[in-house]
């Protein structure tokens, strides 16, 4: 009975529930009527159809463009009955030359029948338990990988690497070196220079070992992505929107970071510490794509300026294999100027177009033999030192807003001191993988930005909760990258960073193979803009809010936490009261802006120390008063050789003399200091050579004035060596900057004009030679009755009076304007460092009006503000409109008076008749 097949088809539907389900289906077709019938049956029973399920994971290598092993993965999924076979992501799984043992565990990890087998009738869209299994085959064959590595190792009788603490470095050895020393922690070789030397050993502690590795581990991460992209392509979707996280309401448009110029110790130039100057378009421009083609202008600038540079390198060493230009670079602040200058000529000075963010090469130039930093060759730091050259690059250059691994990760406590001086004007992050491989790792909270990459092989899973983690525990910015010859995530990076919400994507240089990488995910970039604009009609791509940058303090004593605590509950409602105001620049900032406006107007140059009262020091060296008094002093020594003995003026006594040199001495030495308290000591000394001269010139002068008088007082005869050196005293102070500056112009143009001098000359005496052969004869005279073309000498300089001008190119003042533009972006950039819309507010130009003149008149104020064009008071003032501002000064403006005179007051009828108004118009008239 039961083998009648009507029976058991019978059994089979009323089992299944199919035919309940046909008919609630045609029920709601009857009463719905749409227009594709078979697309609404098929919509109704596809959301019931089983999830896919995982049959195979197929593996075929392949050969990378370097030559590099690489992996091709394809998932064979089952869905509603049918096989197919979807295609994933190929992934090189090395770089370089492979060793034995690399080699042998790649062969290992492709032929692992565990990993093809491991998801066999796994639900695709369950990423998490897939994700998990990846984690413990990881975890397993890392074991295996170990095991592998220390058999490989007995049987070439290596000796076993030391569990010690502490590295100790013999003077006849160096540390050992590999292609990956800033990956493995492992310090290449110490600078040639000074190798030779006798240095004594130094113990140095070395960093954390990092996470377990095997070769081709990066296979784990392709996977996992390949699994989440062919959900993501089932599901009809996009990768960003199936790993949003919840937290991210709406998405925005992450900030490109993009290797311009390279340089380090390999490079021509001796600075060594900066390995790759980067920019960022500011968040203000991010949705506007001319600044791509921005970017690729200051390129073709920079290689324009790079072929016409005197002494350049060879046209095949233009680029690097990571796509950056090479300059030779002696100076550390030489690549920002580089890039200013290529911004302000591509971009010009009037909008905000680019931030800077340098990145070091700490494993590079560190010397294990001395436990420095080789900062330019044969300049070495520590750590501590360092310090200090970091916060005085970004104070001189506000514009750079990141500084990627500025020390080795065992340097954790100058890195701290580093984020106490200059993260809040900055992002200090690490790229250095050790700081992640703990989720509870303190190191997490000593830096406030986390570049994240795909070294250790997550699996995405993972990287969602890493960097969810990040976001709750203390807001700090992100951002996502790829080692450079690595290609895992290759153009899915731009889905994965704004779906995880990252704020920064570091991305390859534009000149090399991985350009056109960066090419491509900018232009996904933009496509997932127009998808969200296009898709989600109560949403746009948001831009990214301006840079906020979170401060990371020190670890200070329980003292001082004590008197922070007790202030705590203050400190708190003043917070509170501030969250929503924005924050008006300081009493110092404005000052400091007002120092620089007036020294800008007077046409001086000075190097103002950030952390003391310029403006009232600037006020007091520049005045007119102080200035006569130091000119005094200068003439003072000048001519005391007329009653100094042997003297002109004989019966003058010898104190008098003593008295007038010290009170002169003491006069310049005095504005010595005041100078030297007003400029930033550390910049002044690396850049003048003015201090050096007055002290050597000052210590000279005081021995020989006291060898002198004790000597003559006592009857011996003396001769002042020291008076020549009298007259560098003018030159050696900062009011001398101007006879400085035209001594400085001179020598800069003779070189230039050498060659055209020299045949000018040979010209002039030549036809000087004619001129009085042939005119000899001919009795020519001057209007007073002297002979003309007669003597030679006298010829030859009055040709020369007659064709030579003064009229040569100044080449000091386009020097003079470049720094008064920088100058004028410094000021502006800390004004208003804390502006929301990056603009000078109105209460802030009527303070800097009060600083920089203060006897101005309310009325003043607001005519100098008129003559701006600023429609609205609440938009303040644009950089274009600041340096207006400051042109516009160096005109003065007055109020007429509106007091009436004593006549006006006591005969008004008399003062105002007509014969009255005729005399005052007459003498009013200019």
């Amino acid at each position: 009975m039961f083998d009648d097949p009507r029976i058991k088809a019978r059994y089979f539907l009323e089992s299944s529930s199919i035919i309940s389900e046909l008919e609630d289906v045609l029920n709601q077709l009857v009463y719905e009527k749409p227009n594709d019938l078979n697309g609404y049956i098929a919509n109704h029973f596809l959301d019931q159809s089983k999830q896919p399920q995982i049959i195979n994971l197929t593996l075929k290598r392949l050969i990378g463009p370097a030559d590099e092993p690489a992996m091709h993965m394809d998932l064979t999924i089952a869905l509603r009955n049918r096989t197919e076979q979807h295609n994933g992501l190929t992934v090189n799984l090395s770089s370089g030359k492979l060793n034995k043992l690399t080699t042998k565990q790649l062969e290992a990890l492709v032929n692992s029948a565990s990993l093809r087998t491991i998801f066999s009738g796994i639900d695709l869209f369950d990423q998490i338990t897939i994700d998990n299994l990846l984690i413990d085959f990881r975890s397993k064959h890392a074991d295996e990988m170990a095991k592998l590595a220390a058999a490989e190792s007995e049987n070439s009788n290596n000796e076993p690497t030391s569990d010690a603490t502490l590295i100790k470095v013999p003077t006849t050895t160096r540390p050992p070196t590999s292609s990956g020393g800033a990956k493995t922690g492992v310090a290449p070789a110490p600078s040639k220079k000074g190798a030779g030397k006798d240095t004594q050993p130094v113990e140095i502690i070395p960093d954390e070992p990092e996470p377990l590795s095997f070769g081709g581990q990066l296979l784990i991460t392709g996977i996992s992505l390949t699994c989440h992209l062919i959900t993501a392509k089932i599901k009809q979707s996009n990768l960003f929107r199936l790993i949003q996280l919840p937290s991210i309401t709406n998405l925005s448009m992450p900030l490109p970071i993009i290797p311009i110029l390279q340089s380090g110790p390999i490079y021509p130039g001796k600075q060594s510490l900066i390995k790759y100057f980067m920019l960022i378009p500011t968040p203000n421009i991010i949705h506007n794509e001319e600044w791509i083609h921005k970017v690729h202008n200051i390129i073709q600038f920079l290689r324009d300026s790079l072929t016409s540079a005197k002494g350049a390198i060879l046209q095949s060493s233009y680029s690097t294999d990571d796509g950056c230009l090479v300059f030779p670079m002696d100076k550390l602040e030489q690549g920002f100027d580089l890039l200013q200058n290529a911004i302000n000529s591509v971009c010009g000075t009037d909008e905000h177009w680019f931030d800077y963010a340098i990145q070091m090469g700490p494993y590079d130039i560190f010397d294990y033999t001395r436990g420095k930093y080789e900062v330019t060759s044969g300049v070495i730091k520590s750590s501590d030192e360092l310090v200090d050259v970091y916060a005085d690059l970004i104070n001189s250059y506000p514009r750079c807003i990141m500084l990627i691994d500025p020390f080795r990760y065992a340097d954790k406590s100058s890195l701290s001191r580093l984020c106490d001086r200059i993260s809040n004007k900055c992002y200090i992050t690490s790229t250095d993988i050790r700081r992640y491989q703990n989720d509870n790792n303190d190191d997490n909270n000593t830096i406030n930005c986390h570049l994240l990459s795909l070294d250790s092989a997550p699996t995405i899973t993972e990287l969602i909760q890493r960097i969810n983690t990040f976001r709750e525990l203390n807001g700090y910015a992100l951002g996502l990258f790829e080692r450079d010859h690595q290609e895992v995530a290759q153009i899915h990076l731009a889905d994965l960073a704004v779906g995880l919400g990252c704020r920064f994507i570091k991305l390859p240089g534009l000149l090399s193979l991985g350009g056109q990488q960066t090419c491509v995910i900018l232009q996904r970039l933009s496509i997932i803009r127009d998808e969200i604009e296009m898709n989600d009609n109560n949403q746009q791509f948001a831009r990214p809010n301006q840079h906020d940058f979170i401060h990371i303090r020190s670890p200070i004593d329980l003292i001082e936490q004590d008197r922070i605590i007790s202030s705590h509950d203050n400190e708190q409602m003043t917070t509170t009261e501030q969250t929503n105001k924005e924050v008006i620049p300081s009493t110092s900032d404005v000052e400091y802006a007002a120092a620089e406006i007036l020294a800008i107007n007077g046409g001086h140059y000075v190097r103002f120390a950030l952390d003391k009262p310029v403006l009232r020091l600037y006020t007091i060296i520049y005045s007119t008063f102080w200035y006569w008094i130091v000119w005094f002093a200068d003439a003072a020594l000048l001519l005391l050789p007329c009653i100094e003995r042997p003297a002109y003026f004989t019966e003058v006594p010898p104190w008098v003399a003593l008295i007038i040199e010290i009170a002169a001495l003491s006069i310049l030495f005095a504005s010595f200091i005041l100078s030297m308290r007003l400029q930033d000591k550390r910049k002044l000394l690396r850049e003048a050579v003015f201090p050096y001269i007055f002290a050597g010139v000052f210590l000279l002068t005081s021995i020989d004035m006291i060898i002198y008088y004790v000597l003559t007082l006592r009857g011996h005869y003396y001769v002042r060596w020291s008076r020549p050196l009298r007259v560098l005293f003018p030159f050696a102070l900062q009011a001398g900057q101007n006879i400085r500056r035209v001594i400085r112009n001179i020598l800069r143009t003779l070189p230039n004009i050498g060659n055209v001098m020299f045949l000018f000359l040979f010209s002039l005496l030549t036809f000087t030679l004619l001129g009085v052969g042939i005119l000899k004869n001919k009795k020519l005279t001057y209007p007073n009755g002297y002979e003309y073309f007669t003597n030679y000498l006298d010829t030859a300089w009055d040709l020369y009076v007659l064709t030579t001008t003064a009229n040569n190119p100044d080449e000091e003042r386009q020097l003079i304007h470049k720094r008064q533009l920088d100058i004028i972006l410094v000021i502006f950039e800390r004004i208003t460092q804390h502006s929301l819309n990056r603009s000078l507010s109105y209460e802030t130009y009527v303070r800097l009006m009060r600083a920089v003149k203060p006897e101005i008149t309310e009325n003043i104020i607001d005519a100098y503000w008129k003559t701006l064009d600023v429609t609205n008071k609440e938009d303040g003032l644009n950089l274009r409109q600041f340096n207006e501002l400051l042109l516009n000064l160096n005109f003065g403006l007055r109020q007429r008076s509106s007091d009436q005179t004593i006549l006006q007051k006591k005969i008004p009828l008399i003062y105002n008749s007509k014969p009255s108004r005729i005399i005052i118009d007459f003498v009013n008239t200019e």
